[in-house]
Protein backbone atom coordinates (compact mmCIF):
# COMPACT_ATOMS: atom_id res chain seq x y z
CA UNK A 1 0.00 0.00 0.00
CA UNK A 2 1.34 3.41 -1.20
CA UNK A 3 0.30 6.75 0.02
CA UNK A 4 1.61 10.22 -1.16
CA UNK A 5 2.25 12.32 1.67
CA UNK A 6 3.05 15.35 -0.48
CA UNK A 7 -0.29 15.13 -2.46
CA UNK A 8 -2.12 13.59 0.50
CA UNK A 9 -3.53 10.72 -1.70
CA UNK A 10 -3.48 6.92 -2.33
CA UNK A 11 -1.19 5.68 -5.02
CA UNK A 12 -1.84 1.96 -5.93
CA UNK A 13 -2.13 0.18 -9.31
CA UNK A 14 -5.44 -0.76 -10.29
CA UNK A 15 -5.10 -3.76 -12.29
CA UNK A 16 -3.74 -5.39 -8.76
CA UNK A 17 -6.34 -3.79 -6.87
CA UNK A 18 -10.09 -2.68 -6.78
CA UNK A 19 -9.72 0.53 -5.54
CA UNK A 20 -6.91 3.07 -5.10
CA UNK A 21 -7.89 3.99 -1.67
CA UNK A 22 -7.49 0.51 0.24
CA UNK A 23 -10.61 -0.93 2.16
CA UNK A 24 -10.98 -1.90 5.90
CA UNK A 25 -10.42 -5.71 5.07
CA UNK A 26 -7.57 -4.80 3.58
CA UNK A 27 -6.19 -2.60 6.20
CA UNK A 28 -7.48 -4.84 8.60
CA UNK A 29 -5.61 -7.89 7.25
CA UNK A 30 -2.11 -5.74 6.95
CA UNK A 31 -2.72 -4.93 10.49
CA UNK A 32 -3.57 -8.55 11.98
CA UNK A 33 0.17 -9.66 9.69
CA UNK A 34 1.75 -7.27 11.98
CA UNK A 35 0.45 -7.79 14.97
CA UNK A 36 1.73 -10.14 17.83
CA UNK A 37 -0.01 -11.33 20.90
CA UNK A 38 0.70 -13.94 22.89
CA UNK A 39 0.01 -15.08 26.31
CA UNK A 40 2.29 -17.43 28.88
CA UNK A 41 0.66 -20.11 29.78
CA UNK A 42 2.35 -20.38 33.12
CA UNK A 43 2.61 -16.87 34.22
CA UNK A 44 -0.26 -15.06 32.28
CA UNK A 45 1.80 -11.98 31.30
CA UNK A 46 0.57 -11.23 28.05
CA UNK A 47 3.11 -9.57 25.18
CA UNK A 48 1.93 -7.71 22.69
CA UNK A 49 4.54 -6.20 19.63
CA UNK A 50 4.13 -4.56 16.18
CA UNK A 51 6.46 -4.95 13.24
CA UNK A 52 6.74 -1.75 11.18
CA UNK A 53 8.84 0.04 9.47
CA UNK A 54 9.47 2.89 11.53
CA UNK A 55 10.31 1.48 15.46
CA UNK A 56 8.99 4.82 16.86
CA UNK A 57 5.45 3.59 15.23
CA UNK A 58 5.50 0.35 15.99
CA UNK A 59 5.91 1.56 19.77
CA UNK A 60 3.53 4.29 19.35
CA UNK A 61 0.84 1.27 18.54
CA UNK A 62 1.83 -1.18 21.06
CA UNK A 63 1.46 1.80 23.82
CA UNK A 64 -2.29 2.86 22.21
CA UNK A 65 -3.06 -0.93 21.77
CA UNK A 66 -2.64 -1.19 25.68
CA UNK A 67 -4.15 2.15 26.29
CA UNK A 68 -7.53 1.34 24.05
CA UNK A 69 -8.02 -1.97 26.16
CA UNK A 70 -7.48 -0.45 29.51
CA UNK A 71 -10.33 2.20 28.71
CA UNK A 72 -12.71 0.47 27.20
CA UNK A 73 -12.71 -2.59 30.16
CA UNK A 74 -12.72 0.11 32.76
CA UNK A 75 -15.78 1.77 30.48
CA UNK A 76 -17.55 -1.40 30.45
CA UNK A 77 -16.48 -2.32 34.59
CA UNK A 78 -17.38 0.73 35.74
CA UNK A 79 -20.72 1.39 33.94
CA UNK A 80 -21.69 -2.53 35.54
CA UNK A 81 -21.06 -1.34 38.55
CA UNK A 82 -23.11 1.64 38.73
CA UNK A 83 -25.83 -0.66 37.22
CA UNK A 84 -25.26 -3.37 40.01
CA UNK A 85 -25.34 -0.72 42.69
CA UNK A 86 -28.65 0.76 41.74
CA UNK A 87 -29.84 -2.36 41.50
CA UNK A 88 -29.18 -2.75 44.91
CA UNK A 89 -30.49 0.62 45.77
CA UNK A 90 -33.68 -0.41 44.79
CA UNK A 91 -33.64 -3.75 46.44
CA UNK A 92 -32.85 -1.91 50.06
CA UNK A 93 -35.64 0.52 49.06
CA UNK A 94 -38.15 -3.02 48.93
CA UNK A 95 -36.46 -5.81 52.08
CA UNK A 96 -37.60 -5.10 55.30
CA UNK A 97 -35.14 -8.52 56.35
CA UNK A 98 -32.61 -6.67 58.69
CA UNK A 99 -30.00 -9.65 57.56
CA UNK A 100 -30.76 -9.53 54.07
CA UNK A 101 -30.27 -5.85 54.07
CA UNK A 102 -26.99 -5.90 55.71
CA UNK A 103 -26.11 -8.02 53.38
CA UNK A 104 -27.06 -6.12 50.58
CA UNK A 105 -24.88 -3.10 51.95
CA UNK A 106 -22.06 -4.95 52.21
CA UNK A 107 -21.86 -5.53 48.18
CA UNK A 108 -22.70 -2.26 47.63
CA UNK A 109 -20.16 -1.17 50.04
CA UNK A 110 -17.49 -3.70 47.68
CA UNK A 111 -19.24 -2.28 44.61
CA UNK A 112 -18.21 1.18 45.37
CA UNK A 113 -14.66 0.11 46.29
CA UNK A 114 -14.56 -2.06 42.82
CA UNK A 115 -15.81 1.58 41.69
CA UNK A 116 -13.65 3.73 43.11
CA UNK A 117 -10.60 1.30 41.85
CA UNK A 118 -11.59 1.63 38.25
CA UNK A 119 -11.88 5.01 38.55
CA UNK A 120 -8.48 6.11 39.92
CA UNK A 121 -5.78 3.04 38.21
CA UNK A 122 -4.84 3.77 34.66
CA UNK A 123 -4.09 0.48 34.22
CA UNK A 124 -6.96 -1.42 35.03
CA UNK A 125 -6.67 -4.48 33.07
CA UNK A 126 -3.32 -4.64 31.79
CA UNK A 127 -0.35 -3.00 33.85
CA UNK A 128 2.72 -2.57 31.19
CA UNK A 129 5.58 -4.37 33.20
CA UNK A 130 8.07 -3.69 30.33
CA UNK A 131 7.23 -0.24 28.39
CA UNK A 132 7.47 -0.51 24.67
CA UNK A 133 10.76 0.70 23.39
CA UNK A 134 12.69 1.91 19.86
CA UNK A 135 15.48 -0.47 19.47
CA UNK A 136 18.76 0.93 18.72
CA UNK A 137 19.93 -1.12 15.41
CA UNK A 138 17.54 -2.72 12.60
CA UNK A 139 16.23 -6.34 13.45
CA UNK A 140 14.59 -6.06 9.84
CA UNK A 141 15.77 -6.66 7.07
CA UNK A 142 18.69 -8.30 7.61
CA UNK A 143 21.18 -6.55 4.80
CA UNK A 144 23.93 -8.86 4.99
CA UNK A 145 22.27 -11.95 4.72
CA UNK A 146 20.41 -10.46 1.59
CA UNK A 147 23.83 -9.21 0.24
CA UNK A 148 25.51 -13.15 1.13
CA UNK A 149 21.89 -14.64 -0.73
CA UNK A 150 21.77 -12.93 -3.40
CA UNK A 151 25.46 -12.75 -4.27
CA UNK A 152 25.25 -16.82 -4.12
CA UNK A 153 22.33 -16.96 -6.76
CA UNK A 154 24.14 -14.70 -9.06
CA UNK A 155 27.19 -17.19 -8.85
CA UNK A 156 24.94 -20.03 -9.28
CA UNK A 157 23.24 -18.58 -12.26
CA UNK A 158 26.62 -17.37 -13.83
CA UNK A 159 27.80 -20.72 -13.45
CA UNK A 160 24.66 -22.04 -15.15
CA UNK A 161 25.04 -19.86 -18.18
CA UNK A 162 28.78 -20.73 -18.32
CA UNK A 163 27.83 -24.93 -18.25
CA UNK A 164 25.26 -23.97 -21.13
CA UNK A 165 27.40 -22.04 -23.24
CA UNK A 166 30.37 -24.82 -23.01
CA UNK A 167 27.56 -27.39 -23.81
CA UNK A 168 26.61 -25.58 -27.11
CA UNK A 169 30.12 -24.99 -28.20
CA UNK A 170 30.81 -28.36 -27.83
CA UNK A 171 28.30 -29.50 -30.56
Amino acid sequence: MLYDNNKAIWVRDLEKYRTVEPTDIELYEKFKKSLSVVQDKDTGVVVVSFRHQSPDVAKLICEKIVQKINLDMRKADIAEYNRSMEYIKKSLAQVSVVDLKNVLLNIYQEQQKNLMLAELNDDYAYRIIDPAYTPEKKVLPNRMLIVIFALAIGFVISMLIVAVRIQLNAR
